[in-house]
């Protein structure tokens, strides 16, 4: 399925800022949500490819990635110790996606 740039926009921003986005899953509902995550990643990879060689990127996709990681440090209460260093390393997964894209 072809998708628009800015669809892949959009996948971001509703899986990182999103009412429903992965943040407010982990704080609310105590769930990481791996098919989201997944969405997020393959569409950031992919802007990556498209904004490579362009000076400006918008300011809507860049607020998505301020400090994405700090929003993956959970709880230890709520999760366990395997499943803390997956979320985790999903957070900083997508700080360097991020780092890549804007750079």
């Amino acid at each position: 399925m072809y998708m628009m740039i800015e669809d892949y926009i959009n996948i971001i921003e509703e899986g990182i800022t999103g009412e429903n986005s992965l943040p407010n899953k982990l704080r609310n509902q105590k769930f990481f949500d791996k098919a989201a995550y997944e969405k997020v990643i393959k569409a950031t990879e992919h802007l990556i490819k498209h904004y490579k060689n362009e000076e400006l990127v918008p300011k809507r996709l860049c607020l998505c990635f301020v400090d994405i990681s700090n929003h993956f440090f959970v709880d230890e209460k709520y999760f366990k110790e395997n499943d803390i260093n997956e979320i985790e390393d999903a957070g900083m997964k997508l700080s360097e996606l991020g780092n890549e894209l804007f750079s």
